[in-house]
């Protein structure tokens, strides 16, 4: 058995900008011991032991009317 859970945070305090907060747990090994091949590796294997950690942290907001960051 494995997980691996996404906490999604889309926040705003103006209005005009944008907070976002991803927070990660997962619990997915890996199978290259089992197979004995790096062939059966996943895209998103890993273990945390199920502890969050903030995997993606964005914040974007308009210097002026034309330039955004």
């Amino acid at each position: 058995m494995s997980d691996r859970v996404w906490l999604n945070f889309d926040m705003s305090f103006t209005g005009r900008d944008r907070l976002f907060v991803r927070l990660e747990a997962e619990n997915t090994p890996g199978f290259d011991d089992a197979t004995d091949t790096e062939m059966a590796r996943l895209g998103f294997e890993g273990d945390s032991n199920n502890k969050f950690d903030i995997s993606r942290l964005e914040y974007r907001f308009s210097l002026n009317k034309t330039a955004n960051l």
